[in-house]
């Protein structure tokens, strides 16, 4: 019987697979954790925030100093939602069940983990910052031409003044 993601262990698994993915560019266990939280809009970081610090807290994020990473149990969780519903959270194995069965109840009892926007926004939050990002880099460069072409034009309104 398949069933489908709660609202809150989608966004836990929006909030896992983003960990996993900037660990998987880091090419190391663990990441920034205020590296991660600043690639997201700023209208969402409050959400993001609550989410890692409630996951922390549940034993599915181990933090160290300022990187997190997965924990066992966390990697296992991610596998279980990767596909986005809970028939292959049957929890059949026993150790599954011992692992998992307080995380799951942790999920669904702690209102930080509810998200704070429709679950299709939700969903969507790792594609959306692909585009955030590539707007911010983007406009760093423009703003760096335009830096350059100001100090131009007030270094030569100088010459000018100076010179006459």
């Amino acid at each position: 019987m398949q069933k489908m993601l709660t609202e809150r262990e989608a966004f836990t698994g929006v909030l896992i697979g983003m960990v996993m993915e900037r660990c998987r560019e880091a090419l190391s266990p663990k990441t920034s954790r205020t590296g991660l939280q600043l690639t997201v809009p700023v209208a969402e970081r409050p959400s993001v925030r609550r989410g890692l610090d409630a996951l922390i807290e549940h034993g599915a994020l181990s933090t160290l100093g300022e990187t997190i990473g997965l924990t066992p149990v966390g990697q296992l969780l991610a596998q279980r939602t990767a596909n986005g519903n809970t028939d292959h959270m049957s929890l059949d194995g026993h150790e599954e069940r011992v692992l998992l069965q307080p995380l799951l109840s942790a999920i669904a009892n702690d209102d930080r983990l509810r998200p704070s926007r429709p679950l299709d926004e939700v969903r969507t939050l790792p594609a959306r910052l692909e585009n955030y990002q590539s707007h911010r880099s983007g406009g760093g460069v423009l703003s760096s031409w335009l830096f350059w072409v100001a100090l131009v034009a007030v270094v030569g309104a100088l010459a000018w003044y100076v010179r006459r």
